[in-house]
């Protein structure tokens, strides 16, 4: 099949250079030469450049061109049909002399692109294609990637950077872009996407007009179901980096009831005030941040939160204030310290070859749920990623298990979890960080086996956390070897040396911790 391919682009190839080649054959020639290639991809591409022919009559070549378009719908792979009409989109822009036939071209593009079913198809045709569609079709581009379910996010920032960056002055005004986005059910992506319209608008200096993206992107946030509701508010607070855009945000402290979320969105404010360098507003905020918190009833969420503000005051050089906490932190930490002990950690060891695959993101996602109900920490360890909110984004944008990431998200903003680097050949060394090293393996060696309990019973008086972190691989090769020689402990989950699926091992292991913790 490869060489078929192989062999149909130099046949293409071949006629696009004849046509070119003085004394060539006639482009209505070729054309027929074109239409005995096997593969439409193929044939359409072929098409459309003889279509591009000075020697043609300008309806020849337009018939040429529609039936080029035609034929490209035919194109069974989505990813080869959506790069096919990016490519005839980008020619398109140059076709012909008259421009009267050049915007019909491009009109019956659009329409090719929004006759693709929804799906991944379909987003890859908006992307391929927005850049070169043309000003005046972006509205209906924009529309369409709106309603395009899992991928609204991405193809509508697609269609609004193209906007903001060349076609702001014609077409298109700011207030039926915010129309078409208020029309998206799910608020969260609502107000996401409201907010990428005012920040692109502020790079490319868009006066906001009689309707304001970013009022517009908080009115929607307040209306996304409660963690989202932060989620989405909280994105807005951190690329705010002026004092208008912070007053607004910190308009939707009063529609978060629960106080947690509120001293939070506090606490992202605050921040992003002292990196703009508007330090008495960061300390407002900080300090009205204390003030919300000192109504969250679960004493470990409240000192969680209290202390990342103070952390927020120190920052700001507030020591009025960090004196009159100094007791509270100590009293926070010791708090913190003594609830962190006895944790257990459940690690998840990669040994996939490459960067990150929809692999990582599926058993990350598995893991997050089970330590939030079992009350464990994460570690993840040689994972081929350095950034830990990159990491959780990619995880909530890629799957859907675990709710779409909302329980790493939890994880991760309560700092339990952890990026370990490691390789295949070097095991991690932080283990007094970790927790006392035990490698689940359906082959464990006789005189390193013990059980969960004996885990537990040995990390309470020999790890300096009382913690016991049990590794489990992933990918078919299991644990590497010079791990399993490092860790003086096994654990074989069955009795029975029986191999057990991921899932179904991260689930065993997460349960029996529990239970013995």
């Amino acid at each position: 099949m490869k060489n078929e391919k192989g062999n149909e682009a130099s046949r293409y190839r071949a006629l696009a250079r004849e046509e070119k080649r003085r004394g060539g054959r006639h482009p209505e020639k070729l054309m027929e030469d074109a239409r005995r290639l096997r593969d439409p991809y193929f044939v359409s591409l072929a098409l459309f450049d003889l279509s591009t022919s000075q020697r043609l009559e300008i309806k020849k070549a337009f018939a040429a061109a529609k039936e080029a378009l035609k034929i490209a719908l035919k194109v069974e792979s989505p990813w080869r049909r959506a790069e096919l009409l990016g490519i005839i989109a980008k020619k398109a822009g140059s076709w012909g002399k008259e421009r009267k036939y050049r915007e019909q071209l491009l009109d019956k593009i659009l329409k090719s692109v929004v006759s693709v079913p929804a799906g991944k198809g379909l987003s890859d045709a908006i992307k391929e294609c927005c850049t070169s569609i043309g000003c005046a079709r972006l509205g209906m581009l924009l529309e369409k990637a709106s309603y395009n379910k899992g991928f609204e996010l991405e193809d509508s920032r697609a269609v609004i950077h193209k906007w903001a960056a060349h076609c702001s002055r014609e077409g298109l005004k700011i207030e039926d872009i915010v129309k078409i986005l208020e029309k998206i059910e799910n608020r969260a992506t609502r107000s996401r996407l409201l907010g990428y319209l005012h920040i692109q608008c502020k790079k490319s200096k868009i006066p906001s007009g009689p309707v304001n993206p970013l009022q517009a992107a908080v009115e929607a946030a307040l209306g996304a179901p409660a963690q989202e509701r932060l989620d989405a508010l909280q994105y807005l607070a951190k690329q705010s980096s002026m004092k208008e855009e912070m007053e607004v945000v910190a308009g939707g402290v009063g529609g978060l009831k629960d106080p947690a979320n509120g001293a939070r969105l506090l606490a992202t404010l605050g921040g992003s005030a002292d990196r703009a360098g508007i330090k008495e507003m960061a300390l407002e905020f900080f300090t009205q941040g204390l003030r919300i918190s000192s109504r969250i009833e679960n004493p470990e969420e409240k000192a969680k939160v209290r202390l990342n503000l103070t952390k927020g005051l120190e920052r700001c050089g507030d020591m009025e204030e960090e004196k009159s906490m100094k007791k509270e932190i100590k009293d926070i930490k010791v708090s913190l310290k003594e609830k962190e002990e006895g944790n257990g950690m459940l690690a998840l060891y990669d040994t996939y070859e490459g960067g990150l695959k929809p692999v990582h993101a599926r058993a990350v996602a598995r893991a997050a749920p089970l330590c939030v109900a079992f009350g464990l920490d994460l570690a993840l360890m040689g994972f081929p990623a350095d950034n830990l909110e990159e990491l959780v984004k990619t995880v909530a944008r890629d799957t859907n298990v675990g709710k779409g990431g909302k329980y790493l998200k939890e994880l991760a903003r309560d700092g339990r979890v952890v990026l370990v680097p490691c390789t295949e050949r070097e095991p991690p060394q932080n283990w007094d960080e970790l927790g006392l090293a035990v490698a689940a393996t359906s082959r464990p060696n006789r005189d390193k086996k013990i059980d969960m309990t004996k885990a537990f019973e040995l990390a309470g008086k020999l790890h300096p956390k009382k913690r016991a972190c049990i590794i489990m691989g992933l990918g078919k090769r299991g644990l590497p070897q010079s791990l399993l020689s490092d860790v003086s402990y096994h654990l074989e989950l069955t009795g029975s040396g029986v191999e057990l699926e991921t899932a179904t091992a991260m689930g065993i292991i997460a349960a029996q911790m529990a239970h013995k913790k």
